[in-house]
């Protein structure tokens, strides 16, 4: 296994939307991306792929939506296979 750890800076957009009988709420917003990122990468064979798995958490501390929602946070949990 090989451990990793980031720090994550950039920019994103999240999209609201929600709908209840006749009525639909919908906004975009984009902010500055604070977060990070805990992962492994695991080696089976040589030949092989890494087999990745990782927990990132993610802030949005300007996204807004219809002043209800407002600093937005996410954590995602990834599977993925890396190329060698």
């Amino acid at each position: 296994a090989l451990p990793y750890a980031s720090i994550n800076l950039g920019f994103g957009w999240s999209t609201f939307q929600s709908s209840a009988a006749d009525i639909a709420l919908y906004d975009n917003q984009e902010s500055f991306v604070i977060g990070g990122e805990l992962g492994a990468m695991f080696d089976f064979d040589r030949k092989a792929p890494y087999l990745a798995l990782a927990v990132r958490y993610t802030y949005e501390p300007s996204a807004e939506f219809l002043a209800a929602v407002d600093d937005l946070q996410a954590i995602t949990i990834q599977v993925g296979i890396l190329a060698r």
